[in-house]
């Protein structure tokens, strides 16, 4: 046989050499010569004759005759697929007669007539063909009609006439093509089913791309039975079917299912097992509307295919496939787990059969170790483009069968002694390409592997595909050319120093940590202290101008106390001078605008509290915006004053926080002392301070007595007085919401 093979490929290169033609692949296939040529821009010379199998994919023949074809008396097979053919003489396959498999598809520029005329010729002359293929051909109906006529002649087996506009299939236009056992009419839009009367014998049926809008009932009304009673293997793929039948449609032997491409929207149970339940093999890729539920597939099924299909399996569904113990393929790539990888854990559990899964750019950072655990037959594991970043040692221990792990575009810097090393008995591909390594004595053993392992390690020959990424000196650096070895790793290893070092800063923390608690209040009192000898120095020192020394924000039930008592001590005998809205806004000015702005001039916001403002949205709102000034600018410019008791239903959340957080003044309506302290303390808020509150100086007054120093201001206090106002405020809110 090789003998053979040599003097064939010596007579057939010194033939083409001697023409000054292209050469063509030449080889043997289950002993007959098969001939591949491709980007021939004729037919090609000087072929041994005892050629059987003539493949022209793509080459440009543009004239097809009779002596072209001639001297190939044995051959079987014939395909012309996209040769821009424009003319076939008649009569071109007379001398072909053991032709069996005949491929004219993709050339539409062939004339009408000579389409008809060679196809109804050949079906008188090449009898013993039995596979056609005219996909492509510009076949239009009325000639589509002609043609079929003429192929009732032959017994053809497989038929393939997809992607030509040969309009809405009459009912029983295939009835007299009996043995057909595989007809593709891919892309020939509309489809009528009762077209495929009389095909008993039909295994294979593609109707992909036909914008069928839902799934084919393929039963006889007038008989009650099934037109298809053999078939196999349908193709629905890329139409817009959105559920499965919701009766049965008399396909008790299909075991192959393609609704690939479709928008579908869930898959049910019921669907699957009472309409199709001897479906075998289901493709559902890029279907990215659909539902899933705990029981949405037939436990008869052996391979699945889920990509792109862009699925969220979280815990509740962790046990969709539970059921499909007899599952050996099952691709989720393009998918995302929820649950933590809780999901990813559990969902593979009890496949015990499967052989090939697929889980690729699922976005996975980490995989917990029982995943794959149940899964002692698998072959082919491929984890490509996720977010890996390390793999445990015990997270293939029970994959005893696998030979092909892919886990290239991942994250993955370490590849540790024993993560892979336990399949190493019956591993035969792995691909970890295009990982960011980190080239330190922890990859050293995976060096090693790299460089002498028995197993084939895919990409390995590819530049840029296994490169360091750390340490600095070896970044871009080629695995290969990495020159680690045992003697270099040595010296303390890089575990031992982060160990080291870890625990001296544990030990540290803990100390700092005990000498904080043990002088917290110590802390806590030079840190209050700090903190407003800070504000008081920003307040002295500050060199804003302010238009007023408070903005007033009251409520309009309360504008008689503000204008009768409280405009004339600060502003008549304080001189301060106050914003106020009744009398300082201006006309026609959007009121949020009036807002900021008479807080953006102010000094102070002095804040009239009754239970008419605790119940004024448009108080909070002045409220709200004077507390963010104080957040921004880290100093006291809000003063609180209360000229009632609070309704305990009318405290707001927020009032109540700026209640708990600074102290305030109250009114007292019939005491005459306690008025005459509450304006001296109010004063004492809202003037802008000089000497240092902390040292008991003002701008204004120096503390006359004891006594009078006693009382806590309301703010800019040192930290005791400030802790004495506070309880004073904090009484005084107990007060209030004992009501």
């Amino acid at each position: 046989m090789a003998l053979d093979t040599f003097f064939i490929r010596a007579f057939v290169s010194v033939a083409l050499a001697s023409m000054a033609i292209c050469t063509c692949n030449i080889s043997r296939k289950e002993g007959h010569l098969v001939v591949k040529c491709r980007k021939e821009r004729h037919f090609p010379i000087g072929l041994p004759p005892e050629v059987k199998d003539l493949d022209l994919k793509g080459c440009i023949l543009q004239d097809l005759s009779r002596s072209d074809m001639s001297k190939f008396k044995q051959l079987r097979s014939f395909i012309a697929n996209g040769c821009h053919i424009r003319r076939i003489e008649l009569g071109t396959f007379d001398d072909n007669l053991e032709l069996e498999s005949l491929d004219l598809s993709r050339n539409p520029d062939i004339e009408a007539s000579l389409k008809v005329k060679t196809i109804c010729h050949i079906s008188q002359v090449n009898i013993r063909i039995k596979v056609l293929n005219l996909a492509v051909m510009n076949i239009g109906s009325a000639k589509f009609i002609l043609i079929l006529r003429c192929l009732e002649k032959m017994k053809l087996s497989a038929l393939d006439l997809s992607s030509n506009k040969i309009g809405r299939l009459k009912d029983h236009i295939f009835g007299r093509l009996t043995s057909l056992l595989d007809l593709r009419l891919a892309n020939t839009y509309p489809v009528n089913v009762r077209a495929f009367t009389n095909l008993t014998l039909l295994q294979t049926l593609r109707l992909g791309n036909n914008e069928l809008m839902d799934f084919p009932n393929f039963v006889d009304k007038e008989t009650n039975k099934t037109l298809l009673p053999s078939l196999t293997a349908l193709y629905l793929d890329y139409n817009r079917i959105r559920s499965l039948p919701g009766e049965p449609v008399d396909l008790e032997r299909l075991e192959f299912l393609n609704l690939r491409g479709n928008q579908m929207i869930n898959i049910t149970s019921a669907g699957m097992v009472k309409v199709l339940p001897s479906v075998k093999t289901l493709f559902l890729n890029t279907n990215t509307r659909f539902r899933l539920d705990q029981s949405s597939f037939n436990p008869n099924l052996i391979r699945l295919e889920l990509r792109d299909c862009h699925g969220e399996y979280s815990w509740e569904t962790r046990n969709i496939f539970r059921g499909l113990k007899n599952m050996v393929g099952l691709s989720v790539s393009n998918s995302h787990f929820n649950g933590k990888n809780k999901t990813l854990g559990y969902i593979f559990k009890g496949m015990t059969k499967l052989s090939y899964l697929t889980v690729d750019d699922c976005g996975i950072k980490e995989i917990p170790d029982e995943s794959f655990r149940d899964l002692v037959y698998l072959k082919l594991l491929s984890l490509n483009h996720n977010k890996i970043s390390s793999l445990s040692p015990v997270l293939f221990k029970d994959l005893r069968s696998l030979e092909k792990l892919y886990l290239n575009y991942n994250r993955l810097t370490l590849i540790r002694d024993g993560s892979i090393s336990s399949l190493l008995g019956t591993l035969q591909i792995v691909d970890l390409s295009y990982n960011p390594y980190a080239c330190d004595c922890n990859l050293l053993w995976f060096l090693k592997f790299y460089r002498k392992a028995e197993i084939v390690i895919a990409n390995k020959n590819y530049k840029g595909a296994y490169m360091c990424l750390s340490p600095r000196e070896l970044f871009k650096v080629e695995l290969s050319s990495v020159n680690m070895t045992d003697a270099d790793c040595r010296h303390l290893s890089l575990g031992t120093k982060l160990g080291i070092s870890l625990s001296s800063v544990l030990v540290v923390t803990a100390c700092f940590t005990l000498l904080v608690y043990r002088f917290r209040w110590y802390m806590s009192y030079a840190y209050f202290l700090l903190r407003a000898k800070r504000r008081e120095a920003r307040e002295r020192n500050d060199g804003i101008e302010y238009a007023y020394d408070a903005f007033v924000v009251y409520n309009r039930n309360d504008v008689i106390w503000v204008k009768d008592k409280l405009l004339p001590v600060l502003e008549d005998t304080a001189r301060l001078k106050l914003c106020v809205h009744d009398r300082d806004w201006l006309c026609g000015r959007d009121v949020m605008d009036n807002i900021v702005q008479s807080i953006e001039s102010s000094r102070k916001v002095l804040l009239v509290v009754s239970n008419a403002f605790a119940i004024s949205q448009w108080c909070h709102l002045e409220m709200t915006l004077a507390q963010h000034r104080l957040q921004e600018e880290d100093r006291n410019a809000l003063v609180l004053v209360l000229l009632e008791r609070i309704e305990r239903k009318n405290i707001t959340p927020r009032l109540l926080l700026q209640m708990r957080r600074q102290t305030y003044l109250e009114w007292t309506e019939d005491d005459p002392t306690g008025q005459r302290l509450f304006w001296k303390k109010l004063r004492r808020a809202v003037q802008k301070p000089v000497g240092s509150i902390i040292h008991g100086s003002s701008v204004h007054q120096q503390a006359p007595h004891i006594a009078e120093d006693s009382i806590a201001p309301l703010l800019g206090s040192s930290t005791v007085e400030a802790e004495l106002a506070t309880c004073e405020g904090n009484a005084s809110e107990a007060n209030i919401l004992s009501e």
